[in-house]
């Protein structure tokens, strides 16, 4: 009240002018809906472009809202009741497409939904009053009432199976009382109810266990300092450690991240939106490592004084992204390339004239297999023709998935542009391939660590670091300084 005294007029005798109402929510659904923007909905809203989701019983949706391509086997686009029609199908439906339809709808269907919404409508399928035509036996009815489902219940299982981290503990307990309710008080339902159970709970121990990967033959021995004691003094750096062995650790570091990233993470280009960042915390980590890594290069570079030591640091630097190659590690062998295409490291020219001659081929090869002429081509070919462990660089995926979500509106008409959709799906399931085997690396601590302190930083700081290192580069070799005046 600020000083102010209560007025201490009856409440009956108040004036009906001091009180002021606004618009408010009133229900539960609403409330929901206002403190879901931003958030999961954020996606859908953006497909949507602010079309109401039509809330019509998939057995009322007309047939004339999905379109498919001329040989009636692929999707074009459709409304979300028909998409998961169809992913529900019990009519003919070549196998092989079916497949591909049902693996690229559970990769991108949050691009245009929410889990809580695909739900809801496989279980409103499931409940499908009816399904057959006028004149048709009852025992024909049921029969393709079960048909359909045991198709619905194929679909949950795939589902939970392929997308765990659809699945939030509430949105889990929601499908055991579904299980509950409608598979096992039916004896029908039995198998169905199983394979469920059964998905389930592969879930739920993928999340409570780490599963140790094991391989055909013993990881090869880390590769120590001279000097192996260093390895735990105050005064480790990594230059003490070996080239190949710097490698090594990159490439552990880099793979836990990339492996980790989900296929949400890549859909409505959500690592370049305020609102849908908290969805892409890995493709995040992925893009403050690739520059965590060359601003440690430029830094490395730079900082030394004395041009043979620069020489020196240039040399090894090279002989690490080489090794980074060798293991097929693209996307730090990239980093380290750009953090030498800093300008602030690129205009030193002595450094780069005393570069032993093998390393300066070494980095001539590195700079053409990994330039973005063509679109990457030369990098394509060489990750296309390259056999696992890989570790892909992720920058070219971001572009081809921007491209793509740019380059095609997400609905034709009032239907969702499913044709986008698997677009998007043949990115992603390039980015899955790479993830499935690891490298069999041992870890060791200690680099492993010295590795983790690069610094990224935002965009207004990352300008203020390359101001610095522009500075100190010209401090190092000021502009047409001779050879012989540098120490």
């Amino acid at each position: 009240n600020k000083g102010k005294e209560r007025d201490d007029l009856p409440i009956w005798e108040e004036s009906e002018s001091n009180i002021v109402m606004v618009e408010c929510i009133h229900t539960k659904e609403e409330v929901f809906k206002e403190l879901s923007v931003g958030w999961e909905d954020e996606a859908v809203d953006e497909s949507n472009k602010g079309k109401e989701r039509d809330d019509l019983p998939i057995w009322e949706e007309s047939e004339s809202n999905i379109v498919m391509d001329d040989e009636g086997k692929r999707i074009k686009s459709g409304s979300f009741n028909k998409l998961v029609e169809r992913l529900t199908f019990i009519a003919s439906w070549d196998g092989s497409a079916y497949m591909r339809y049902l693996k690229t709808f559970l990769l991108t269907y949050r691009s245009f939904s929410t889990p809580a919404e695909l739900f809801h409508k496989l279980k409103e399928r499931f409940d499908q009053p009816s399904f057959g035509k006028a004149g048709q036996d009852e025992e024909e009815e049921r029969e393709k009432k079960n048909q359909l489902q045991v198709r619905v219940c194929s679909v949950l299982s795939k589902w939970v199976d392929n997308n765990p981290e659809d699945f939030s503990e509430e949105m889990m307990n929601t499908v055991l009382q579904f299980v509950k309710a409608k598979l096992e008080t039916n004896q029908a339902h039995d198998t169905s109810a199983k394979k469920l159970r059964a998905a389930i709970e592969r879930m739920k121990k993928v999340a409570k266990e780490k599963v140790a990967k094991t391989y055909a033959s013993p990881p090869p021995m880390p590769i120590l300092p001279r000097d192996p004691s260093l390895l735990f003094s105050s005064h480790l750096s990594i230059f003490d450690i070996n080239e190949e062995e710097i490698a090594r650790q990159l490439t552990l570091i880099d793979f836990k991240i990339f492996s980790s990233i989900k296929p949400v993470e890549l859909l409505n280009q959500a690592w370049n939106k305020p609102k849908l960042k908290h969805r892409a915390p890995n493709v995040l980590a992925m893009i403050s490592r690739f520059n965590g890594v060359s601003n440690w290069v430029a830094r490395a570079v730079v900082e030394k004084e004395k041009l043979k030591d620069r020489v020196q640091v240039l040399t090894k630097l090279v002989t690490i992204a080489e090794h980074l190659r060798g293991l097929n590690n693209f996307n730090a062998a990239m980093a380290v390339v750009a953090g030498l295409s800093n300008a602030a490291v690129h205009r030193l020219r002595h450094t780069f004239d005393d570069l032993p001659r093998k390393s300066a081929d070494a980095l001539k090869a590195l700079k053409e297999l990994l330039k973005s002429d063509g679109a990457y081509k030369g990098y394509r070919d060489a990750l296309h023709t390259s056999n696992p462990p890989i570790v892909p660089y992720l920058g070219v995926y971001l572009t081809d998935l921007t491209f793509i979500e740019d380059g095609n509106p997400d609905n034709v008409g009032d239907l969702i542009n499913f044709t986008k959709r698997e677009y998007v799906f043949n990115v992603i399931l390039e980015v899955q391939q790479y993830q499935q085997l690891g490298y069999n690396l041992l870890d060791i601590v200690q680099v492993r660590d010295l590795l983790l302190t690069f610094p990224s930083f935002e965009l207004d700081t990352q300008k203020q670091f390359e101001d610095e290192m522009y500075a100190m580069s010209l401090k190092r070799e000021p502009r047409g300084a001779e050879k012989s005046t540098l120490e």
